[in-house]
């Protein structure tokens, strides 16, 4: 199941790159094909192409201590290709009732995928100190706010469960209010 969601995930992410590059291409007026059926366009593969590839979120960053979450982020300092993006991605490993526990991103608007087991998620609105909170399972979004307090719960006792979350920024950073 948690694969056939990883599979999920990845395809779409490959998908949107594909648009992201043909519109890039496109603006830049770069040629895509003349137009003929069945001729290839000329593809170049540059020797720092590697720096548009990176593992960083590939495993969990093992837990830290008593809160039972690992959490991996992929940002401009990670991950040079990046820089001027207004873009990045973590990844956050819950051990069963592991939390992450409140903070706050002062650079980004932060989208939470469940991609394995079910969390309790919430922020605090501070205009009127008002809770949003609800549980989440395999598939769901949850969006938190720029710059409003947050938290993750992993309420099964048993089992683990995964995210991964997109920021608006290539540098979301990050305010701990408390361990």
């Amino acid at each position: 199941m948690v694969e056939d969601v990883r599979r999920m995930v990845v395809g779409y992410l490959l998908v949107a790159t594909i648009v992201v590059v043909v519109m890039a291409m496109s603006e830049r007026g770069v040629a895509i094909g003349d137009g003929k059926t069945g001729e290839e366009p000329e593809v170049k593969i540059l020797e720092h192409s590697w720096n548009y590839k990176s593992s960083v979120l590939s495993n969990s960053g093992g837990f830290r201590d008593g809160l039972q979450t690992s959490t991996k982020i992929a940002d401009a300092m990670a991950f040079r290709a990046l820089r001027g993006e207004s873009l990045s991605m973590a990844r956050v490993d819950f051990g069963p009732k592991g939390l992450n526990p409140p903070h706050k991103h002062p650079n980004a608007t932060e989208v939470l995928y469940v991609l394995q087991g079910s969390l309790l998620v919430g922020f605090i609105q501070t205009v009127n100190n008002t809770l949003f909170q609800q549980v989440l399972s395999n598939g769901d979004l949850f969006v938190f706010p720029r710059s409003l307090v947050h938290y993750q719960l992993n309420m099964d006792i048993n089992k683990p469960a995964m995210t991964l979350s997109a920021f608006n920024s290539a540098i979301p950073g990050i305010s701990q209010t408390a361990n």
